[in-house]
């Protein structure tokens, strides 16, 4: 299916940057696009809704760093919010596996 494919690429971009300083490092906002875009794949082919969870705690963490952190942009707390939202990946495509991803 031509969506999941764009959701692979997501996956795959997320997992392209290798950070060795804040420069090289995703942003919260581009983090937070790259898993509003698979949450939008996820709801838009209704598939595999306990996923969306996984990415919704992405979304809340990032929101929190965003309001609350001392710097959403601190390099440790973009790290951890780039490996959450691999996580959530990997997960979705775990429970997904019966399916033609």
């Amino acid at each position: 299916m031509e969506d999941f494919e764009e959701l692979k690429a997501l996956y795959l971009q997320l997992q392209g940057k290798k950070p060795k300083t804040k420069d090289d490092l995703y942003t919260m906002t581009e983090i937070r696009k790259i898993v509003e875009s698979a949450q939008e794949i996820i709801r838009n082919n209704d598939v595999n809704h306990a996923a969306i969870d996984s990415f919704n705690e992405v979304l809340d963490r990032i929101t929190y760093f965003e309001n609350y952190g001392a710097s959403s942009e601190f390099i440790e707390n973009v790290i951890e919010v780039k490996e959450r939202a691999i996580q959530a990946f990997q997960q979705f495509f775990d429970r997904a596996q019966g399916i033609n991803v």
